[in-house]
């Protein structure tokens, strides 16, 4: 069965963990990055990753997210963070 992740900071992904998504606590870009990779590596059952905008600031992260965005197998989805939107998600 194929699962739901998310990235972000505590205070604005801790709440998915009540509903059973994969979740992963970060607190700088680099942290996320390496998350980001780990939900999409072939072995992973993670379809659906929801990052926070915060964390999607760096060249490297958003050329990885980009690459992403064209694999069928699956899909980013950015959502804003406790302090509101940065206007991506």
């Amino acid at each position: 069965m194929l699962k739901v992740g998310v990235i972000g900071s505590r205070e604005s992904v801790l709440a998915f963990r009540s509903l059973g998504v994969d979740v992963r606590l970060v607190t700088d870009e680099d942290e996320a990055f390496k998350e980001l990779k780990a939900m999409t590596r072939e072995e992973s059952d993670i379809a659906i990753i929801y990052l926070q905008e915060d964390f999607y600031l760096g060249e490297a992260m958003r050329a990885y997210v980009d690459v992403l965005r064209r694999n069928v197998k699956r899909t980013v989805i950015l959502i804003p963070g406790a302090k509101g939107s940065l206007g991506y998600g």
